[in-house]
């Protein structure tokens, strides 16, 4: 990060760019930082000597979702980390609740699947509902049972590693961490980025193109964590797009390839 970058942070003038590192720096730089003895006592002493067991061994890369999940975003994801060189790891939040109303927990439950282009290059797109959706407001994703009496995780599990097999023992529930750092993002924000001031790299897309509930998280949240954790370690958290930055608000990350649908039994 350049002495612009840092100033610009520092008046909370900067841009949803500026809080993204290149992934080529960021896969040498994470190095330094995990090898600096000094800094990541500093970050173990911030978090109260409370890291993770799985961060402990190396760095890696990892994305943070409600469900790990091979939608067309994981998916990138999980080959361009490889580039990286890291360990690819996905983490989730199955204690999180079902809410209708947010969209990417919504795709978690109606599902779309690509079938390819169509007339003018028109996605064609084949909806599914793999689960009652209105008796599922509010419950535990790991409360939620399928159309087909599944359990909805074990159901996005089988199909990621339908497709990723190699994602198969590399899914890990974040959610007991999140919740000893508090019940809101306000309270555990700071916490979660710290993490990957020198214990990995964060693949994330803090999309500034959304709708303002978005934008607001962003500049309530997210921009004033940073700004903490580069007044107390003097680097920011490394965080590198998940999906390129100029597609990201395309609805296709958000849609499963249709080889998936052979994981749905049939008659559902």
């Amino acid at each position: 990060m350049n002495v612009n970058q840092k100033e610009k942070i520092k008046k909370n003038k900067f841009s949803i760019e500026d809080i993204y590192t290149p992934l080529s720096v960021a896969k040498e730089e994470v190095w330094k930082r995990w090898n600096d003895k000094e800094l990541r006592k500093k970050v173990d002493d911030f978090l109260n000597g409370d890291v993770p067991e799985f961060f402990l061994k190396d760095p890696f890369s990892v994305i943070v979702r409600h469900l790990a999940s091979p939608n067309y975003e994981s998916l990138y994801f999980a080959d361009l980390a490889k580039q990286s060189g890291l360990d690819v790891k996905f983490f989730e939040f199955p204690d999180d609740k079902f809410i209708a109303k947010n969209r990417d927990k919504y795709n978690l439950c109606r599902m779309s699947f690509f079938n390819g282009l169509g007339k003018n290059f028109y996605e064609i797109i084949d909806v599914k509902k793999i689960v009652n959706i209105q008796d599922c407001e509010g419950k535990r994703f790991c409360d939620i049972k399928t159309l087909w009496d599944e359990n909805l995780v074990d159901f996005h599990h089988r199909s990621l590693f339908e497709l990723l097999p190699d994602a198969d023992g590399k899914v890990f529930d974040i959610s007991p961490w999140f919740r000893r750092k508090g019940s809101k993002p306000k309270d555990f924000y700071l916490y979660y980025l710290a993490l990957f001031v020198c214990y990995g790299i964060l693949f994330e897309n803090f999309s500034a193109k959304e709708e303002m509930a978005e934008n607001n998280f962003n500049k309530e949240i997210v921009f004033p964590a940073i700004n903490k954790l580069i007044d107390i370690f003097g680097v920011k958290p490394l965080i590198v797009p998940a999906i390129p930055v100029e597609s990201e608000s395309h609805s296709h990350w958000w849609h499963y390839p249709s080889e998936i649908k052979k994981v749905i039994p049939r008659n559902n």
